[in-house]
């Protein structure tokens, strides 16, 4: 998902660009899909309502300092405005991995294997 916004900051043709955005939309949707469902599903239910209320902090109350950094992005060029929205999403690649964090449950694995 890094890697899309680094694309849109090139001088490409707007059916490119068309496409590109289409992409980006449909991998954002379907991650904050996985992102929630995984939450729900993993944190246990006396935290449940803590962990969702700050989420939605994160989402919807730092839109507005969002939006006024990339006016000022904007006003530097908009491949300067793609270009760090990539830049800034690509730590995000580099510290996933599959370990299991702790004090997460991942069903499956909680469990003991039985035989049968």
């Amino acid at each position: 998902m890094a890697l899309l916004p680094l694309v849109l900051g090139l001088d490409l043709p707007f059916w490119s660009v068309m496409v590109i955005a289409g992409v980006l939309g449909i991998v954002a949707g379907y991650t904050n899909i996985f992102v929630v469902s995984w939450l729900q599903g993993n944190i246990g239910t006396d935290f449940r309502g803590s962990v969702m209320s700050a989420l939605v902090l994160g989402t919807t109350g730092l839109a507005p300092i969002s939006l006024a950094v990339s006016g000022f992005l904007v006003q530097l060029g908009f491949p300067t405005l793609f270009v760090s929205a990539g830049v800034t999403l690509s730590p995000d690649l580099s510290r996933r991995d599959n370990r299991t964090q702790p004090g997460v449950s991942t069903p499956g694995r909680d469990k003991k294997a039985v035989p049968p």
